[in-house]
């Protein structure tokens, strides 16, 4: 089997995200700011053979001005800020193949430990560990395609500083090029298990942690002319 490196590279960007804008309310007017970004990443790919490529890669993000939901001492209503600060540091590992029958897939793990800088605290649904497994397969050579998703998130932290449990989603998809290159039929099942599971809620949602959809379908088709 060849081994051989293919691509290392790394980056820095420091930037402003656009964001910004006035705020109006009662007796005030509040300017918002762009949140300010500083991001670095190294990534390293190589290739395992003919049929195989792995990468790696690590990168931090900081951010600061960032836009987050207070109380106005002034009236006791929410407003948005430029009050927040974070910082999120991680790696992620992926490998991705494709055999001689077709078949085509891609595993990655991820590992982000984001938090407040200045509290050092965990940020709010901001999941630690995410898994991905995706898998395509030609049931019929260019005609028709079936293929799997599956992905992992870990436990995260509500708004309320309550934990919602980590969950695994899996979905199906068949692919269909039913007239050639201007017509495709494609039929899905989401969370094919019908499993349970929930996200934390907004600061403007009444629930602490919302319920996600169990198993649904979509038809879809797509035409290009």
């Amino acid at each position: 089997m060849d081994y051989y490196v293919s691509l290392i590279r790394a980056s820095f960007i420091g930037c402003g995200r656009v964001v910004g804008g006035i705020l109006r309310i009662p007796g005030r007017v509040l300017h918002l700011g762009p949140e300010k970004i500083s991001s670095f990443e190294g990534v390293v790919e190589q290739g395992l053979g003919p049929h195989f490529t792995l990468s790696g890669s690590v990168f931090r993000n900081s951010i600061r001005d960032l836009i987050s939901l207070e109380t106005n001492p002034v009236d006791n209503n929410q407003v948005y800020l430029n009050s927040g600060k974070a910082v999120a540091t991680g790696a992620e590992v992926e490998l991705t193949g494709q055999a001689a029958s077709g078949l085509q897939g891609r595993a990655s793990y991820s590992f982000v430990d984001a938090h407040d800088p200045t509290t050092h605290q965990i940020l709010n649904n901001s999941p630690q560990h995410l898994g991905k497994l995706n898998l395509s397969y030609p049931v019929m050579q260019k005609r028709l395609f079936a293929s799997l998703d599956a992905q992992y998130t870990s436990p995260v932290q509500t708004l309320a500083g309550n934990t919602v449990s980590g969950f695994s989603v899996f979905n199906v998809t068949l692919l269909g090029h039913t007239l050639g290159k201007h017509l495709d039929v494609s039929a899905s099942v989401y969370n094919i298990f019908d499993k349970k599971y929930f996200n934390p809620g907004r600061p403007e949602d009444p629930e602490d942690a919302i319920r996600q959809d169990g198993r649904n379908f979509r038809i879809k088709l797509t035409g290009r002319f």
